[in-house]
């Protein structure tokens, strides 16, 4: 079975747009969000509304946008788990 990891594509594209969305944020702004998103990475509509409430942005752009981060993160980080976990496979 091979696997050649994730897509160069993919992750540069997905990472690209959440550098958008980071660029948009000032640094407390970015750290309170990366931390909710440790906290919960699958965090609901309604938990995605109260950070945009917290961080005082009222734009449902901005919405819509912290909604595609959090799923952008969580396809990242599965994209990497399992090229490690092919990279293992591979050198047992």
């Amino acid at each position: 079975m091979a696997y050649f990891g994730p897509s160069p594509q993919f992750l540069a594209e997905y990472t690209a747009r959440n550098a958008e969305l980071e660029k948009k944020l000032t640094d407390e702004q970015l750290q309170y969000v990366r931390h909710r998103y440790r906290m919960n990475k699958y965090a609901s509509s309604m938990e995605i509304r109260q950070i945009v409430t917290q961080l005082y942005i009222d734009d449902s752009e901005f919405y819509i946008d912290l909604m595609e981060w959090f799923s952008h993160r969580r396809s990242i980080e599965y994209e990497n788990e399992q090229y490690r976990y092919q990279l293992a496979r591979i050198a047992a």
